[in-house]
């Protein structure tokens, strides 16, 4: 029986960087650094203004502009951070990026989210079943501001923006980067996958291992298909499907 294409077809990635992957290094940790510092510092200005806005006794009203604002704020930082790093060196950004049409067809995108979805669906209701509380903890921060009137908003930035900015920077500019250093690809996911789970510290140990799970799972979808917007699709499924089961309490852990 023939394999599929998902998995028989040859890699098509190829690493188009011309960065060093020192130099890649240095210039993706000041992007985060730029893109997470400005947005806290326009926040920080805002609440001390305007004063700190209340709903009830809940603290900050997470449905105001200086809630979800500084959040998208950073999204395009990042997004912009990493399409103008991709540029340097008269590279082609497209190139750099990974930015070209996947080959292979909408049905085995389809698969390969409904595979990494259904392991990480399982993966969350076993570890709900053994401890509830550290499932209702790593969501417990974001669950005020998906039920608040904003959740278009958030919606955006959880669903959109998220995948295209983490994307662009860590598989996109990143990736190609250590792709074409002595670690080659393989070396090169594992510390992307590490980089970028780091960026989710606020999780417990079981939640940064899913992601870290999720994010090497991203690095083979990449090499298999050598688009990003294979990724970004399947990132933007998988938190878009997240995000409407918090929402709507579709999942016994919302």
């Amino acid at each position: 029986m023939p394999l599929p294409d998902v998995v028989a077809a040859p890699a098509r990635f190829r690493a188009e960087s011309r960065w060093n992957s020192l130099s890649a290094c240095i210039a993706t940790l000041a992007i985060v650094v730029v893109s997470l510092g400005v947005p806290v510092a326009i926040a920080i200005v805002l609440m001390r203004v305007g004063g700190s806005p209340e709903s009830g006794s809940d603290g900050m009203d997470v449905s105001s502009l200086s809630a979800w604002g500084p959040l998208l704020l950073s999204q395009v930082l990042m997004s912009a951070g990493a399409i103008w790093l991709a540029g340097w060196y008269r590279s082609p950004r497209a190139a750099v990026l990974s930015l070209e049409p996947p080959h292979p067809s909408v049905r085995n995108i389809v698969i390969w989210f409904l595979a990494v979805g259904t392991v990480s669906l399982v993966y969350t209701a076993a570890l709900y079943a053994w401890r509830p509380e550290i499932v209702r903890n790593d969501i417990a921060s974001f669950m005020p501001m998906i039920r608040s009137n904003a959740w278009p908003a958030y919606a955006l930035i959880i669903a959109v923006g998220a995948p295209l900015s983490e994307e662009l920077l860590f598989r996109g500019f990143l990736q190609s980067a250590l792709a074409k250093s002595p670690i080659g690809y393989i070396g090169a996911s594992v510390l992307t996958t590490v980089s970028w789970t780091l960026l989710h510290i606020q999780y417990s140990i079981f939640g940064l291992a899913e992601i870290f799970f999720v994010g090497l799972f991203l690095c083979w979808v990449l090499w298999r298909s050598g688009s990003l917007w294979a990724t970004i699709a399947i990132h933007g499924l998988f938190n878009g499907i997240q995000f409407v089961g918090a929402r709507f309490g579709l999942f016994p852990w919302t």
